[in-house]
């Protein structure tokens, strides 16, 4: 599964999860907000969320996501996913609306990254270089030893 994950770079597994597509019913306190739940807190603790009923406490605009502080919806532009060291990632704000950052954002296809090597695909940048290496390995005798 590591490897699967390091080396295809599934976009979808850090998306928000569907509240409409659980095939049990709603239960208010295991910590997933379901269809009729503003929040799903599973503690009295939670200073957002009011455990017994799963809805937001007065004043409360939220209880979760990347995007929620202090029980409120950040502003518009704050940072909720500095971008990476790939060139073709870019850093995502929030909208000031959803307590959730949007989906990950990129670069467009054929944008010249890696120091002019190679061009953003699909979120990374495919240098040849970059390609070999994860092909053969890091080993520059490998390569002597193939042309020869």
């Amino acid at each position: 599964m590591q490897e699967f994950l390091l080396n295809t770079q599934p976009s979808s597994l850090g998306d928000v999860p569907d509240k409409t597509n659980f095939l049990t019913p709603t239960v208010c306190g295991n910590k997933l907000t379901e269809v009729g739940e503003e929040c799903d807190c599973g503690t009295v603790q939670d200073q957002c969320c009011d455990a017994a009923t799963c809805k937001l406490k007065p004043g409360a605009q939220c209880a979760e996501g990347e995007c929620c502080s202090n029980c409120k919806i950040k502003a518009a532009g704050e940072v909720c996913r500095e971008r990476n060291d790939d060139d073709c990632d870019l850093e995502d704000v929030c909208d000031g609306t959803s307590p959730w950052c949007p989906s990950d954002r990129f670069q467009a296809n054929g944008a010249p990254c890696g120091k002019g090597e190679g061009y953003c695909y699909n979120g990374t940048c495919p240098t040849m270089q970059r390609q070999c290496t994860s092909l053969w390995g890091d080993s520059k005798f490998l390569l002597y030893n193939h042309r020869t």
